[in-house]
């Protein structure tokens, strides 16, 4: 090994030093983790960061409320790194602490906590705001570590199960990252949301973690509102006709400011699918969703579109649905059609109403902190690779829609064939619900889309 592998490997120790004291002092239990530790010695650096199985155990253990919580902001995050890098310039560090001589705290936490320098958390810190600084300290570890003979590693997270369109448009990406690399840079997935939901994901990356996830346009208005018209219903005749925007000059420029704000695209072609409802109950025309609560991805655009339809729009993680319809929490779940079926959503709710609401497209982003530090020609690589990602999603997703609709109907569930113009009248007002968007948004999409 190296003389700068073995400095890379010393900053990797303060940094896990750091991770465990702030976590510690939020009353996390490292029990797991520091018998790995005790086990391996300090060659736990590079196996367990090379899989990411300590910062996945670890967010399992200390994320399971997050998905009712937000944590407050970016700036907040930024501010306590900032904090950790002044001390480290002023030599507050001590660099060869070894792991193992780390101490795990007993099983009482609340009697172990240590305290954490007052100049590092900002006052009205949260328990949060610490679970999501540790969880981003244990996680970019990883990306400073040589693992065999790769140079960049790229961890892909989404919520889709294995065998499932996204899955396997991945696999494919990885196939032609490995190939076109010649194994110097990998592509190491997370389906079933195995490193949590999609914001705290996108948290993450803008920290500087070496992730990406799917995310779609409704995701974004935080960094720009008129990202979201993108995800409007009935906007578009097709789902060709949509990707058009996608390559267009009021695109390209939106994603250079996006990058300005800390969001990086790299796969802006991916079409996941068009989104139906899938319920317990009968849906024909929209009075037949007055009362019923429908699930959706936490953004305006999709809350806005269903309320308007008639609905009650009900946020929550996709890895959540399941239970909720078994227990009646919900009364159904829009989403394209492979995603329904990959989830086993149609077991507890037997009636799919093809609405075609939506024709969704997706991004896969990560952070510009992290990828503002690859090599250029490892980004175009890595552009390149996942545009050609997304044109192997669009061959595939007709076809796994026609295949799974007769596979659901042999399961047991009821199609409907609505009166989709009802749907269309009734989000009309849709477009003129969001004031943020700049004026004459609308009419400018339509003429992209027209062309």
């Amino acid at each position: 090994m190296t003389d700068s592998h073995l400095e890379q490997m010393a900053e990797a120790n303060e940094r896990m030093r750091r991770a465990m004291t702030v976590s510690e002092a939020a009353g996390h239990d490292y029990d797991f983790h520091m018998a790995m530790v005790e086990a391996t010695g300090n060659t736990v650096l590079i196996r367990m960061y090379r899989v990411l199985s300590v910062p996945l155990r670890f967010y399992m253990e200390v994320g399971k409320s997050r998905s009712a919580q937000t944590v407050e902001s970016h700036a907040q995050h930024q501010a306590i790194i900032g904090k950790l890098r002044e001390r480290d310039a002023a030599g507050l560090r001590p660099v060869s602490t070894p792991i193992s001589t780390i101490r795990a705290p007993s099983s009482r936490p609340s009697q172990n906590r240590r305290a954490i320098p007052s100049d590092i958390v900002p006052s009205g810190g949260s328990a949060m705001k610490l679970k999501s600084l540790a969880l981003a300290a244990l996680m970019g570890v990883a990306a400073i570590l040589p693992v065999a003979a790769q140079e960049v590693v790229v961890k892909v997270a989404y919520e889709n199960n294995p065998g499932e369109p996204v899955d396997k448009v991945m696999h494919r990406w990885a196939d032609l990252v490995k190939e076109a690399s010649g194994g110097k840079v990998a592509l190491e997935l997370f389906p079933s949301s195995q490193l949590g939901a999609k914001k705290d994901v996108i948290e993450q990356a803008m920290l500087g973690v070496n992730v990406v996830t799917i995310a779609d346009a409704g995701f974004l208005t935080d960094f720009d509102p008129d990202l979201g018209i993108l995800f409007g219903p009935y906007l578009a005749d097709n789902p060709q006709q949509l990707l058009k925007i996608y390559e267009s000059d009021w695109f390209k420029q939106k994603d250079q400011e996006l990058r300005a704000k800390g969001i990086h695209i790299v796969i802006p072609n991916y079409l996941y699918g068009t989104r139906q409802l899938l319920a317990t109950r009968k849906v024909e025309k929209p009075e037949d969703l007055k009362g019923l609560k429908i699930r959706v991805p936490n953004n305006p655009m999709q809350i806005k579109a269903i309320e308007l339809m008639g609905a009650t729009p009900t946020p929550m993680p996709l890895g959540e649905v399941y239970p909720a319809l078994t227990q009646g929490v919900i009364d159904g779940v829009e989403n394209p059609l492979p995603v329904l079926y990959g989830q086993k959503l149609h077991e507890p709710a037997k009636e799919l109403s093809m609405i075609g609401y939506l024709t969704n497209t997706s991004l896969f982003l990560g952070g510009e902190a992290f990828f503002s530090t690859l090599d250029p020609q490892v980004l175009e690589m890595l552009h390149k690779t996942g545009y050609e990602a997304g044109l192997y999603s669009q061959e595939i997703a007709a076809q796994e829609e026609e295949r799974i609709l007769n596979e659901m109907k042999a399961a047991g569930v009821t199609v409907t064939e609505p009166d989709v113009a009802a749907f269309r009248e009734k989000t009309k007002p849709f477009y003129t619900q969001f004031p943020e968007w700049t004026p004459g948004l609308y009419d400018l999409i339509q003429a992209e889309l027209a062309k």
